[in-house]
């Protein structure tokens, strides 16, 4: 049936809301065309005319903005997608991972040394745990909606700029990953592999929000 490209980040939103900026977005965090220079005024002053960004850079600059690793890390598709069935019910979802072994963070200080020591810690942290035996594991939770509820909140639920919470639409776990092997050559085995998030399998398909529409 093929592969589904979950295309996600490690908070559960985004932004903006508008896939048409999504151009803006990407420029904005490009370096300072004169200089080279990667700097934040640029990315701030754009994103100071978008209020629904705020909600991510207070993730962002939270304790949750610089994971430790790999191992450590939660996962999220952010986009809402749709689980259909046999008998063609639909319903809203989202998808999430969670790491067994808990979220751990860095402090900005923390990140400067260990990021300083080997740029490549994290990678290193994921290859290392897996050759000595103690595997990195993730849980796969959803959170689902009738579609026919989607008018019944105070959010738009298919708005990537807002949060499902989950007091009201709890988490159903339905898997595990758990990564128990290295590739033998990463160039052969995990670049050249070819995925595309607008590639979908059976039972998954996208929602009506535009900025699917971007994949």
């Amino acid at each position: 049936m093929g592969n589904f490209d979950l295309v996600g980040n490690y908070f559960p939103i985004f932004f903006i809301r508008d896939g048409m900026k999504f151009p803006d977005l990407i420029h904005a965090f490009k370096p300072n065309p004169k200089s080279n220079i990667q700097e934040y005024w640029r990315v701030l002053d754009y994103f100071s005319h978008l209020p629904e960004s705020l909600s991510t850079f207070t993730w962002l600059f939270d304790d949750v903005g610089i994971p430790q690793d790999y191992r450590h890390m939660e996962g999220f598709g952010v986009h809402t997608f749709t689980l259909i069935n046999k008998a063609g019910r639909v319903r809203y979802v989202k998808f999430n991972w969670k790491p067994t072994c808990g979220v751990k963070c860095l402090s900005d200080e923390e990140a400067k040394r260990v990021g300083g020591d080997n740029h490549s810690h994290a990678t290193q942290d994921l290859y290392d745990s897996i050759r000595a035996g103690n595997y990195p594991e993730w849980k796969l939770f959803i959170q689902t909606m009738d579609p026919e509820d989607e008018d019944k909140f105070d959010f738009d639920p298919l708005d990537v700029t807002k949060i499902w919470p989950e007091d009201i639409i709890p988490l159903q776990p339905v898997g595990r990953m758990v990564l128990n092997k290295t590739v033998d050559n990463f160039f052969a085995k995990n670049e050249q592999l070819a995925f595309s998030p607008s590639v979908i399998v059976p039972g998954i398909y996208f929602s009506d929000y535009k900025m699917l529409q971007c994949l």
